[in-house]
């Protein structure tokens, strides 16, 4: 079987796993529009391609969806991942960020393009006791949580500008990256245990700070999804897996600033200790 098929296949089934943690439904055609809720999130297989489909309803107002293929991130996950689990976490954080964000947006789509249509159309031409009725028509057609929609229409902003920046230049020294790599392993195994922890123990925090003292806050609360995405100076996301937070946790050991990188910088960073530490032990 060629490499790239069976990356492919690989990324499907680990997709498909990640879904299903997730508790994203397989779509099947006789779905019933949830009404006033956030909207509706399926997910949808061809023999060509998997993806996840966001759908939202409003009476009065119509409805949207949104469809997007994760064919080409399942396929990078697979490749850029050896570990099923770390893999599979990673899909999850994915899929996670993508259901809050577009569950999110396209209320704010729908309610933005019944606003369109009354500028557009009924503003010109009605008088102002129809125009104060079609505005209270509006707002209680409007989102419910109309806070979360401005949080929300902010937050994309400020990534497409934190996006259209040039990278950031890496200035950190050797030895640092020798003290990220060294403490890596081991803050691996400790984020990974207390992500365990965390599904099965009430006080799973007491005991990540009794395990390693230096545990900070906002990670635990980052791993609990009690945060919203962030991102580096870098453009890169933080995610809330283990492995992300184990780096995170170990930049800011070897004094790196908090939340400076996103995770593709860091690990570039740990790779880069790892050859020095590699070059040492050879040198030896």
């Amino acid at each position: 079987m060629p490499e790239d098929q069976s990356l492919l296949e690989r990324g499907r089934s680990l997709l498909a796993q990640a879904l299903k943690q997730c508790e994203i439904p397989e779509r099947n055609g006789t779905e019933y529009p949830r009404l006033f809720g956030g909207g509706n999130v399926y997910s949808e297989s061809t023999d060509s391609d998997i993806g996840i489909v966001f759908s939202y309803y409003h009476p009065g107002a119509g409805s949207l969806s949104c469809s997007i293929s994760l064919k080409h991130l399942a396929f990078q996950t697979a490749q850029s991942f050896a570990d099923d689990a770390e893999a599979t976490e990673v899909l999850v954080d994915a899929l996670k960020y993508l259901e809050s964000t577009v569950s999110e947006l396209l209320p704010t789509m729908n309610h933005n393009i019944l606003r369109r249509v009354f500028n557009l159309r009924i503003r010109p031409r009605a008088d102002q006791e129809e125009k104060e009725g079609w505005i209270k028509i509006l707002d209680q057609l409007s989102p419910a949580h109309s806070k979360r929609r401005m949080e929300m229409e902010r937050k994309l902003a400020a990534e497409r500008d934190w996006r259209g920046g040039s990278d950031p230049r890496v200035d950190v020294s050797d030895e640092q990256c020798r003290t990220l790599s060294a403490d890596y392993p081991t803050l691996l195994q400790h984020w990974q245990k207390v992500n365990k922890n965390r599904k099965t123990e009430k006080n799973w925090r007491s005991y990540a700070k009794i395990d390693e003292p230096d545990t900070p806050d906002d990670l635990l609360d980052r791993l609990d999804d009690d945060l919203p995405q962030q991102f580096g100076s870098d453009g890169d996301a933080y995610l809330s897996i283990p492995s992300a937070l184990a780096l995170e946790h170990a930049a800011r050991r070897c004094l790196i600033p908090p939340n400076e990188y996103g995770l593709s910088t860091l690990k570039n960073l740990r790779q880069r200790g790892d050859k020095l530490l590699g070059q040492a032990k050879t040198s030896d």
